[in-house]
């Protein structure tokens, strides 16, 4: 579990590293998948009638999983998401998928990144929910939840107030953030699970999804993180 001096140190090194990629993206070549592709190929997933079978959930289960990911394709059409500046993104930000180098001063810089699976070229907010689960009180557990606890957490809001003074972020960007949460759990636990996680874990995740992750996702309020940028 990091400290608050870490907590800010870590921030300011993602923020750092967001810059050099955003000054790089220009010269990046577009990739085939996309955040807008990827929603659009699982509300046909789960269009289909064998569905229930293919996703090992019941057909309840479907209809809240289908009506997030459809409402999450309208708030993409919302917001204008296409025309969002993209850079060279990792999303999967966990404790053990980075190392540190330490500095003479007792601050750290961020050193390498391990595990590339989840590369991505999308905005830089797609980072950030598993950059909350780093900050978080919660700290590595043998078992664990994808809730969205962490991106309410005091200790988030520190993450957020040093990285915005090294790389300022908008209101837009902190109300995107439940999107984030939301295409997580639509994309890695749900459509793509069965590649990350065992068996067992991806029937668990994908049950805990339609029980409790999007069914409370109306209750995640980010707006007092608003004050970070004000």
């Amino acid at each position: 579990i990091l400290d608050d001096a870490a907590i800010e140190n870590l921030a300011r090194e993602i923020a750092a590293l967001h810059l050099e990629c955003a000054r790089i993206a220009p010269e990046i070549p577009s990739t085939s998948n996309t955040v807008k592709g990827d929603a659009i190929h699982l509300l046909d997933l789960l269009s289909s009638p064998f569905a229930p079978r293919n996703f090992d959930i019941p057909a309840e289960h479907v209809g809240v999983l289908w009506r997030h990911t459809h409402e999450f394709l309208l708030e993409l059409e919302r917001i204008r998401y296409d025309e969002w500046p993209k850079l060279p993104i990792l999303v999967d930000w966990n404790l053990g998928n980075f190392s540190v180098e330490p500095q003479p001063d007792g601050t750290f810089r961020l050193f390498s990144r391990w595990d590339y699976d989840w590369f991505r070229l999308e905005p830089r907010l797609l980072d950030f929910y598993f950059l909350s689960r780093v900050s978080s009180r919660t700290g590595d557990r043998t078992q664990w939840t994808y809730s969205w606890h962490t991106l309410t957490e005091p200790r988030f809001f520190r993450f957020l107030a040093a990285y915005h003074e090294v790389y300022p972020l908008t209101e837009q960007d902190i109300l995107f953030l439940p999107e984030v949460y939301r295409f997580f759990v639509l994309n890695y636990v749900i459509r793509e699970g069965a590649k990350f996680f065992r068996p067992d874990l991806c029937t668990q995740f994908r049950r805990q999804a339609a029980q409790s992750y999007l069914p409370s996702f109306d209750q995640l309020d980010v707006t007092p993180l608003l004050s970070v940028v004000r």
